[in-house]
């Protein structure tokens, strides 16, 4: 079982830093895996922003009637991407942008939040939405926290180590919420070194009431001692980062 449990926590692993290679530039406890949970469907089409736990908005409470097109008014406006993505790619200009104007850029939780999703709907082309249920970053002077509640029966088999597959297999039988719901926090302090932007030593990965250091589980697995965010060659500009209250500056 304990194998198992380092399993699933190395795939998972995995997918968060391949949301962070996806954006090419940057990368609560217990009690927030337990709020209701966003179906699959509202975790794609949702904006940014990140799940607060409190009542949604008017806008998206309401039914309404959909608009109604008016002649000559179609291409007026462009039409937000529906993606994760295609949002991110749009985000990433600007941010691209910023960067050459100011010398630095300002990323905030639900920004994080959109990285990992599109990191997740580029993995599991089609099923990404369902395999990440809910996502929601912290930023604290202190580090970046990352919870994400996790569908690993929506995982094709392929993916799967083999020596992981009966395993779950058997779960799904036995206990398959755990599986259907499986919660991970990762928690560490981003830091540039050598050009590339990595999360600190004393970086962790927690699932339930287990927390392990992340950089164990990537040297057991990978060989690799620490977990590269991003490589900033396109960054030329940047030499450090710094945390502030629900922002992570590059500059």
């Amino acid at each position: 079982m304990k194998k198992f449990f380092y399993g699933i926590l190395f795939i998972v692993v995995l997918i968060a830093a391949g949301a962070w290679f996806t954006w090419q530039q940057i990368f609560s406890p217990n009690e927030w895996a337990q709020q209701p949970q966003s179906s699959g469907e509202e975790v794609a089409s949702a904006a940014p922003a990140r799940p607060t736990g409190g009542s949604p908005s008017p806008e998206l409470a309401r039914p309404g009637k959909a608009p109604v097109a008016q002649p000559g008014n179609q291409a007026r406006q462009p039409r937000t991407p529906t993606s994760a993505g295609a949002q991110l790619a749009e985000m990433v200009k600007r941010k691209q942008a910023a960067l050459a104007q100011t010398g630095s850029v300002r990323i905030t939780p639900q920004e994080i939040d959109l990285a990992i999703r599109a990191g997740f709907e580029a993995r599991f082309p089609g099923q990404g939405n369902l395999v990440l249920k809910q996502v929601q970053s912290q930023i604290a002077p202190d580090a970046i926290t990352v919870n994400m509640v996790v569908d690993v029966t929506r995982i094709p088999e392929e993916d799967l180590p083999s020596q992981l597959r009966m395993m779950i297999a058997f779960m799904k039988k036995t206990n398959r919420k755990a599986l259907e719901n499986f919660y991970l926090q990762i928690k560490g302090k981003p830091e540039v070194v050598d050009g590339t932007l990595q999360l600190d030593q004393a970086a962790r990965l927690r699932m339930g009431q287990f927390e392990y250091p992340l950089n164990d589980l990537l040297k057991m697995f990978t060989g690799s001692e620490r977990l590269e965010l991003s490589s900033l060659q396109r960054l030329d500009r940047v030499h450090a980062v710094e945390l502030q209250p629900d922002l992570l500056i590059v500059r």
